[in-house]
Parts: structure tokens; C-alpha cells; sequence
């Protein structure tokens, strides 16, 4: 059995990929937990400085597992928000429901121009349950935000950009784009931890600071 997440390491870059391409890369239980193992192995390891996520295939993460009038809930978002150095999400398809919410808890949000966004829990009865009621309104203006939430519409890349929920829209790969802009941000860090004496969690901390 393929594992449902990969797990790579290089020039302090860790890359975890949700590997579920024929489900649209829907959350299961398997995934999160797997997920849970790379989250801490990206925490533990001071030679990783930036993390990037993103999805196998087409699609960024369709939501999870019978979602459909369920209640079941994996902590996927609140792992990703627990990293304590830069996260970037590479959104190179579909980010709905909690895929949308697994986004919002990384720090920069790069698309591709074909991706949609979506919190569709609304049309199965339920609230989106894993932090897209908080995170959202505090990257989208609030009015913008509660229309997403309330009647679970999706939209577009661009207007994902316009709304300030993702900082940039790719027309081209967007993993080529991110080896470029993971570099500039390794850069940056470097150039902090040594005038500085800081380390990667320090910079997240800062960065938060002003949220």
C-alpha cells in the first residue's frame, strides 16, 4: 500500500505531499496520522527551516473521508498550524472543505490558476469544524468570508487572490515557482539566525506577533 503521505527532505526544505491522488486526496484517518508523524519530524528536525506542502496529481486536498453528513474530524489543519517554522501551501488543484482549512493554517498560500476554493459543509448540515470559521475571516475581508462559510459556494483562484486568501496565482507549476520562492525565504532566515542568534520558531513567532 502507497503511503498517504510523502515525507522529503532537502537543502532544509521539508516537502510533505498528501498521496491520495484517486481520492482526491481526501483526508482519512491513515493520512492524518501519517501526517501527525511528518508534522513532528519537521518540528524535531533544526535542519529544516521551511515546510511546504502541497498535493499529488491535480487536486490539493478535496476535504476528508466521509465527510457527508458526518461529524468525524481529523486534527490535519491544527498539525499543520502546530509546525513551529514558515509553512507553505503549494495549491496546485482543489483545496475544499477541510482542504480549504489545512491552507488557511500554513502561512502562505501559493495557487495555481485551476485550483478552487470552498468550504462546502454547509450543504451536508454541519459547520466547517477545523478552524475555517476562525482563519478565514482573519485573511478575507469579514463579509467575504461568512458568504464562503454560509452558503458554501466555491470559487475561484482569482478570486482566492482578490480576496487575500492566497498571496499569489501561478499560471505555470507551481512547485517550479516554489523552488524559486523557498530559496528567497531560506535566504531571509539564514541571513536571521546569523546576525540574530534567532532560530526558525522564533521567526514564526514573530511573524505571528503582528496577527
Amino acid at each position: 500500500t502507497s503511503p498517504s503521505i510523502l515525507f522529503q527532505k532537502s537543502d532544509r526544505v521539508a516537502r510533505i505531499t498528501l498521496n491520495r491522488p484517486s481520492a482526491g486526496n481526501v483526508i482519512n484517518l491513515q493520512m492524518s496520522q501519517q501526517l501527525e508523524e511528518a508534522c513532528y519530524e519537521a518540528n524535531q528536525d533544526d535542519d529544516i527551516y521551511v515546510v511546504i506542502i502541497t498535493g499529488v496529481g491535480d487536486v490539493f486536498c478535496r476535504g476528508k473521508e466521509s465527510e457527508k453528513g458526518k461529524r468525524n474530524h481529523y486534527a490535519a489543519a491544527s498539525l499543520i498550524a502546530a509546525i513551529d517554522k514558515p509553512v507553505m501551501a503549494a495549491i496546485n488543484g482543489d483545496a475544499l472543505g477541510q482542504g480549504l482549512e489545512l491552507a488557511l493554517a500554513c502561512d502562505i498560500r501559493i495557487a495555481s490558476e485551476t485550483a478552487s476554493f470552498g468550504l462546502p459543509e454547509v450543504t451536508w448540515g454541519i459547520i466547517p469544524g477545523a478552524g475555517g470559521t476562525q482563519r478565514l475571516p482573519r485573511v478575507a475581508p469579514l463579509g467575504a468570508a461568512l458568504e464562503l462559510i454560509l452558503t458554501g459556494d466555491p470559487i475561484s483562484a482569482a478570486e482566492a487572490y482578490r480576496l487575500g486568501i492566497v498571496n499569489r496565482v501561478e499560471t505555470s507549476a507551481v512547485n517550479s515557482y516554489f523552488h524559486f520562492k523557498y530559496s528567497v525565504i531560506m535566504r531571509t532566515l539564514e541571513n536571521y539566525l546569523f546576525f540574530d542568534s534567532l532560530n526558525a520558531f522564533s521567526i514564526k513567532v514573530r511573524m505571528h506577533s503582528f496577527i
